[in-house]
């Protein structure tokens, strides 16, 4: 077969293979540049405004004579009175303290003055008891009250 294609008639024949099957592509491309592009713009054309629109939104309103979705229906028993939540933040304030890194099971916190503890679970500073120390945040304790520092939370 390579003797074949060495003679002057087999590139002939090669040539010719050769020349059919990139002059059909190129056909081929040219048809589908060209033609389609009238095509899509008419078929787009066709679509009114009204059809690309989106509908009105209409928000949900509770109304408050209905039955609430969120309440189970044997559990019709009115909740207990609950202390108001702003009389508790008047009392207790908890202290102003930054967690600047955590390592290791070891977090750095920084207190108001500028000092800077480097602390384990169970350790204690300025009568606050670190209660657990995770990867973003660090539970603290102080006067018998948790309270949650987050990491670079200022």
């Amino acid at each position: 077969m390579k003797a074949f294609f060495e003679t002057t008639l087999g590139k002939v024949i090669l040539a010719a293979v050769v020349v059919g099957i990139w002059g059909v592509n190129v056909v081929n491309f040219s048809e589908m540049a060209g033609s389609g592009e009238p095509e899509q713009a008419r078929i787009y054309a066709d679509v009114m405004d009204e059809q690309l629109a989106l509908p009105d939104f209409t928000p949900y309103r509770y109304q408050p004579g209905r039955r609430n979705p969120f309440q189970l229906p044997g559990n019709m028993v009115e909740p207990q009175a609950r202390p108001s939540p702003q009389a508790e933040q008047e009392e207790y304030a908890p202290p102003s303290v930054v967690l600047s890194g955590v390592m290791e099971g070891m977090a750095i916190i920084r207190d108001q003055a500028g000092q800077t503890f480097f602390v384990e679970e169970n350790d204690s500073f300025n009568n606050i008891t670190v209660k657990a120390i995770f990867s973003d945040s660090v539970h603290l304790e102080h006067q018998g009250r948790t309270f949650t520092v987050n990491l670079n939370e200022m």
